[in-house]
């Protein structure tokens, strides 16, 4: 649990300076970015792997923080949520299920 929140975090720093450093967007991008990101942050937060999934894309590209590998595409996604234990196949209260997300 403290890797995932850890993640996020960090995450969520590159995030808002990556946000803070785009002048030319305009309120209205930046309203929708913030939308999409609060959705991410309850999806991540909750262990709701379906809910983080349906927020990327086929060509996303995560750029997790420290130099990490870049997650590209779904895939990338899908094993970021694996490595997270978000994944629909654990129960944060009982663990890891016999049957296993596919990456």
């Amino acid at each position: 649990m403290p890797v995932r929140k850890l993640l996020l975090v960090l995450s969520l720093s590159f995030f808002c300076a990556a946000i803070g450093s785009a002048g030319s967007l305009s309120a209205e991008d930046l309203a929708k970015i913030k939308q999409v990101h609060a959705k991410y942050e309850e999806a991540w937060l909750k262990g709701d792997a379906d809910g983080v999934r349906a927020l990327f894309t086929e060509d996303c590209v995560l750029l997790p923080p420290h130099g990490d590998t870049p997650r590209i595409g779904k895939k990338g996604i899908e094993r970021l949520l694996v490595s997270a234990r978000c994944s629909t196949h654990y129960d944060h209260k009982t663990g890891p299920s016999h049957q296993q997300a596919s990456a």
